[in-house]
């Protein structure tokens, strides 16, 4: 009985019904576009740091991340490195031996990130081997390869074959330095991390570090869904000596912007419904004073 009144209902005034209903197809097609669009937004930003910087989940020693110095290295990393790899749902493990430094050419001088990795692993763990635009990536054989941004060879002049030199303090704090080759260039999405960061062969930084220790190791899981499982064992696993931070923790602007994206989305939904629901109410309204009116007449 209500279906049929109000099949009625709607059919009493066709073209107020169809206004209404272009309008309510048109504005949720709108609001499910805007929030899949940015939905779609921030699961690519995400994704994006976890492939080119983060990974899913990094360990370092406590005071690395209070003051990235060279002697604050993480104990035992090799063998925490080898017993990660043994859980199930983590895809790669990367060691890294990660110095501040300077990088010099004839044209400029920049500061960088000097990550010492074994590039094999690195592949696995990040997707910044498969951004190489130019060269190859780190050689076995060869005197002291680098690999640098696309963008930092076009601020610092650089081509496949140049030289530069990177400078920074050792473990007995003094200034080391050394020439390396340029072998090969990479470009990602993030302007930022490019400019900051450089890649030379692990065994090239211990010769000049004079620490053969590690101070980073990236993990990269199955999916995002197993970080709630992993976290916790993976700092049961590294005790007191390692902190285990996920992505969020090592990128917290992102993991804001992420939030408020939700709440932006909730905020779009819930206007979009009242809206609606106001404009059906005066629809009725409107139905209910017709009838009056015929009523009094």
């Amino acid at each position: 009985m209500l279906l049929t009144l109000a099949w009625r209902n709607v059919w009493r005034n066709r073209l107020r019904s169809a206004i209404m209903m272009g309008a309510m197809i048109f504005g949720l097609l709108g609001v499910v576009l805007m929030v899949g669009f940015v939905r779609a937004t921030t699961v690519n930003m995400i994704e994006n740091a976890i492939k080119y910087q983060t990974a899913h989940l990094q360990i370092h020693n406590p005071d690395f991340l209070v003051n990235e110095e060279l002697d604050a290295w993480l104990p035992g990393a090799a063998k925490l490195a080898r017993d990660i790899r043994k859980q199930p749902g983590v895809t790669a493990v990367a060691v890294r031996q990660v110095v501040n430094g300077m990088m010099a050419s004839a044209a400029t001088t920049r500061g960088v990130r000097i990550h010492g990795v074994d590039i094999e692993q690195e592949a696995r763990v990040t997707a910044v081997p498969d951004s190489l635009v130019k060269g190859e990536l780190l050689p076995e054989k060869g005197r002291n390869p680098i690999l640098v941004s696309l963008r930092s060879a076009e601020k610092l002049n650089l081509r496949i074959g140049s030289k530069v030199v990177l400078t920074f303090s050792d473990s007995n704090g003094d200034v080391a330095g050394a020439a390396f080759r340029v072998c090969g260039m990479f470009n990602t999405p993030n302007s930022g991390f490019d400019e900051g960061n450089v890649f030379v062969r692990h065994l090239d930084l211990t010769k000049l570090t004079g620490l053969d220790q590690a101070h980073e190791i990236a993990v990269r899981l199955v999916d995002v869904d197993g970080l709630e499982r992993m976290k916790p064992l993976l700092a049961d696993m590294a005790g007191e000596q390692g902190q285990v931070r996920d992505w969020g923790e090592i990128q917290p602007m992102l993991a804001t912007m992420t939030d408020t994206m939700d709440i932006s989305n909730t905020i779009m939904i819930a206007v979009f419904v009242l809206a609606l629901g106001f404009g059906i109410v005066n629809i009725m309204l409107m139905s209910v004073f017709e009838r009056s009116r015929s009523s009094a007449c």
